[in-house]
């Protein structure tokens, strides 16, 4: 954000983030807080803890596009979204291989363009015409479907189960905690040309110092907000 203040302005931490920020930092938690956003109005049990994230979501969200040092207010919004989305799936996975005589009803009354209380939503032969007609034709259709749901079930599972996803997180996770907690005066970077290089710069400036000044010189420098 511009503050009008070219020392503030200059900081990398005070620019607007970007998408590969949250990436960088969320990883994977940045995706499904994305999908957990139309996951969370159909909290109906839990209408207050919805309307919380969901708030909490959004002040997150903007405050963090202003600057990027703000996304550490993503993040438990962010695992909160994360644990409703795999927890919702991995729910409506399992639920499919556990088939009830109430469920084979169901599944016929959706054939029949009908909803589990036997209400006719579509008939049969009626033209599309508009938006919820058809978000009710494919529910119904997916609904009457008990082997395609079935098979999307154990892609699910199969998925969860060969831990790729969550290994790679778990990777990133410690890479990052190894990051932030080793101060370091030499650090790799990345250049946009794909080069490594070491960034030595603040040693540079120490051996400046000691060999430039004397030994009971005083040294004012501005270190962000203490």
């Amino acid at each position: 954000t511009r503050t009008g203040n070219p020392l503030v302005d200059s900081v990398a931490e005070h620019q607007p983030a970007t998408s590969d920020a949250y990436w960088h930092y969320l990883h994977l938690c940045c995706y499904f807080w994305n999908i957990s956003v139309f996951i969370l109005p159909f909290l109906k049990k839990r209408p207050r803890a919805a309307q919380f994230m969901t708030l909490y979501g959004g002040v997150a969200y903007y405050f963090s596009l202003k600057m990027a040092r703000l996304i550490i207010l993503s993040g438990p919004v962010a695992s909160a979204g994360t644990g409703l989305c795999v927890g919702f799936l991995l729910e409506w996975a399992l639920g499919q291989f556990f088939w009830s005589e109430a469920d084979e009803i169901e599944e016929q009354l959706a054939a029949q363009g009908k909803d589990k209380n036997g209400k006719l939503l579509l008939k049969k032969g009626a033209k599309t015409e508009s938006l919820e007609t058809t978000v009710t034709e494919f529910r119904l259709k997916f609904k009457s479907q008990r082997r395609m749901r079935l098979a999307m079930a154990v892609v699910f599972v199969a998925f969860l189960a060969s831990g790729k996803a969550r290994n790679e997180f778990v990777e990133h996770s410690e890479h990052m905690a190894e990051s932030f907690a080793n101060p370091q005066l030499m650090f790799k970077s990345r250049l946009n040309d794909g080069r490594v290089v070491i960034i030595d710069d603040y040693r540079e400036a120490y051996h400046w110092l000691r060999d430039t000044t004397p030994e009971d010189s005083r040294v004012m420098a501005w270190w962000d907000y203490g």
